[in-house]
């Protein structure tokens, strides 16, 4: 039964991952059905193995999924070419957006695998520590249900520091404070409905 549930664990997250073929489950989580034999043979070395490689594959169609979601026109900014940085569980994903004339910056950090709880904790522990602390040029806005960090930059420009609900930090940078909200809200409801907000 344990190893049924292991197993099961990291298929459903998988499966879950809306835009995904037949085809590239059998391509990207090759060696994952391998991981219940291992455990009912007790080569729980091997297993753990598997898993740890099943969970890497897991992750990058994690990310190509924020990278969809995110590479969208959004209020007639279109989307660049984005792009992922993982370590140690812990990840950064990046990506602009433009009008032709101004472009809009989105960072987020934390996003990495359900299995690895300290992503996003420093990250969000920074933020935490920031809202309360009156700064020039920091001004506190509300987004929704969530607290916003807006700065106006010394160089010109606004950032935008939004925390989601899974522990995930978003910060957004562009030329217009109050437009910058409206762009980050489009996509934070668009972030939480996959990331389960």
């Amino acid at each position: 039964m344990r190893s049924s549930f292991i197993l099961g664990i990291a298929l459903s997250i998988a499966i879950c991952a809306p835009g995904l073929t037949e085809s590239a489950f059998a391509q990207d989580l090759e060696g994952c059905d391998r991981i219940e034999g291992l455990v009912a043979a007790g080569s729980y070395p091997e297993a753990l193995v598997e898993l740890g490689w099943c969970e890497r594959e897991i992750s990058d169609l994690h990310y190509e999924r924020i990278l969809e979601i995110l590479g969208v026109t959004v209020l007639g900014y279109e989307a660049g070419e984005g792009s992922v940085e993982a370590v140690m569980g812990f990840s950064t994903i990046e990506i602009t957006h433009s009008d032709g004339n101004n472009e809009i910056e989105t960072t987020i950090t934390g996003t990495g695998s359900a299995g690895s709880p300290m992503a996003g904790l420093s990250a969000l522990a920074g933020l935490a520590s920031s809202f309360g602390v009156r700064e020039p040029g920091v001004t506190q806005v509300r987004m929704g249900r969530k607290t916003g960090r807006l700065e106006e930059l010394s160089g010109g420009g606004y950032s935008l520091t939004v925390a989601l609900d899974g522990g995930q930090v978003t910060v957004y940078k562009g030329p217009d404070g109050d437009f910058l909200q409206e762009f980050a809200a489009v996509l934070i409801r668009a972030l939480e409905d996959y990331l389960g907000g």
